[in-house]
Parts: C-alpha cells; structure tokens; sequence
C-alpha cells in the first residue's frame, strides 16, 4: 500500500497479486481526496469471491462531492460488464432533516430504480422513511424510530420493512408482500 496525505488532499493505492493454478490474479483499489470530494476506484481480474457471480474483470468507480448542503454520489459498478450506474443526492434542510433521492440504471438489461429517503435526527431519537421503485414494478418501504436516550446503555428501535409490498415478488422476499415489524433492543455491558 502506498499513501500520500497533505493538507487538503490525500490519496492511498493498494494492490494484491496472487498466481494461483497457472494464472494470474489481481485487485487495485484507489482512493483518493480532495477539498469536499472522493474518488473511489476499484479493478480485480477475478471477483467471484467478492461478493459478486462470475466476474472477470471487475472496475467500479465512485465519485462523491458536497457543495453547499448537497452531497452528490455518483457510482458505477461492474463499469465493464453490466454497466450499473447511480446517482444519490443528500440535502440537509436543516440541522435535523436530511432528505435524499437517488437511481440507479443497468445499461446491460435496463433495469432501473428510483428511490427516496428521509431522516430526522435529535439528541432524543432518530425517525426515519424510505421507499424505492424499480422496473420490475417492485415497490420497497422502510421505516423506524430508534433512540439511545429513553434508557441509559440501551438502544431501542421500532423499524417497518416491507422487500415488496406489491405481489410483484413477494413470495420471493424476506418480508412477504406486507412487510414485518421489528421491536428490538440493544444493551450495552
């Protein structure tokens, strides 16, 4: 790993090589920084133990900015082979609210998404709403409260979601196509 830092720039480069039956693999990720803005890259000649199927040959990017109360993400993963792009944008409307938008689009088989969230925060306790649509007609939602006030050394949560609460994919989902609650509580020794 090689990394450079001054005063508001900074930059690391990894790399691992491994030979292993005969071939040769790799993987490189870059960061780097500048002011307010990122730049993530990443390339492996194999990533099926990634996380990803099958994958030869793996370059994703992402470039993130802030500009004002916005911050602008704009991704692309798998840039060489199924070209999935996506796009976040974060506004702070005030100390409290922060509200997001973002999509996606896969110029390999055109699936695309559209989603929104939300988030207010206060020393008492965090609420929270999302949702997304996507070009299989597949409707997501969320929601939760949570707090770490209410009771010293312990965070409880209330959280709603719902993987599809259109019969689209349904059967196929965690959540069936009502969704699950989830009461939770979190004790720290």
């Amino acid at each position: 790993m090689v990394a450079y830092e001054a005063d508001d720039m900074s930059g690391s480069l990894a790399a691992d090589l491994v030979y292993v039956s005969g071939s040769v693999m790799t993987d490189v990720a870059l960061t780097a920084t500048y002011d307010a803005y990122t730049l993530d890259v990443y390339y492996a000649t194999d990533a099926t133990n990634g996380g990803y199927t099958a994958t030869s040959n793996l370059l994703s990017a992402q470039v993130e900015g802030t500009i004002e109360d916005f911050t602008v993400t704009l991704a692309g993963l798998d840039l060489i082979n199924t070209r999935d792009l996506s796009a976040t944008v974060e506004y702070m409307v005030s100390d409290e609210l922060a509200v997001s938008v973002d999509g996606s689009y896969t110029l390999v088989g055109g699936a695309w998404s559209a989603g929104a969230d939300a988030t207010y925060t206060t020393d008492a306790y965090e609420l929270a709403f999302g949702g997304s649509y996507a070009s299989t007609q597949k409707v997501t939602l969320d929601a939760s409260i949570e707090s770490s006030s209410i009771v010293p050394g312990a965070t409880l949560a209330l959280t709603y979601a719902a993987d599809d609460v259109t019969a689209v994919d349904a059967a196929s989902e965690d959540d069936g196509n009502l969704g699950s609650i989830t009461a939770s509580v979190e004790i720290a020794f």
